[in-house]
């Protein structure tokens, strides 16, 4: 799933969000940068509306929640490693995201508190996720070399390759392109936008 955001200041949400409790007021600074897209790692809904689990820096480490209202849906297409959960000991209303995190009511707080084992989750299935649907930052693809076989374009290595993600990486050189066998069988038109509504 990707986002694009559309505002970067709490200006921008409604006025539900911008209370003491909420914690926002129309001159709260986001770190987003308009218009650029991001990959939703998990999503929750809190306080009525939807959040998304980003990453808003090169870290990696874990991502950070934001109000939906501030993004409109690039990409609707729900990551296949993501599981649904409604803990009632979580101050979540719901929440999707990877097993080890949405089956943990705290896993979010022991993952900002930088526990080892929960960042090494989330680089795992951040990895996947980068992967999984095209990114729109991209611009150049692999090319085939023959049936199980790709090119780099520009180191010109050439790996085996069965991955049904739309990226793939080089394994000599690491840069990411679009994978050429996704975008044969999985033509435009997949995606669809979402607006932003309370729950």
């Amino acid at each position: 799933m990707r986002v694009k955001c559309i505002g970067n200041r709490g200006i921008c949400l409604p006025p539900a969000l911008l209370t003491k409790e909420a914690g926002f007021k129309e001159t709260t600074e986001f770190d987003l940068v308009i218009s650029q897209n991001y990959v939703v790692y998990a999503m929750t809904i809190y306080r009525g509306y939807m959040w998304y689990y980003i990453c808003t820096d090169d870290n990696g480490n874990y991502s950070y929640w934001k109000p939906s209202p501030l993004f409109e849906v690039f990409d609707g297409r729900m990551s296949k490693y993501w599981v649904y959960a409604c803990e009632k000991e979580s101050p979540y209303e719901a929440t999707w995201a990877y097993p080890e995190w949405a089956n943990d009511p705290y896993y979010y707080h022991f993952l900002t508190d930088w526990e080892e084992e929960y960042v090494a989750h989330f680089k795992h299935y951040k990895k996947l996720m980068d992967r999984e649907f095209p990114d729109p930052s991209v611009e150049e693809k692999a090319e085939i070399g023959d049936e199980t076989w790709l090119i780099c374009p520009l180191c010109i290595d050439a790996w085996e390759s069965n991955s049904p993600d739309a990226m793939v990486a080089c394994p000599k050189c690491k840069k990411v392109f679009h994978n050429p066998r996704y975008i044969q069988n999985n033509p435009p038109g997949g995606s669809f936008i979402l607006s932003n509504q309370e729950t």
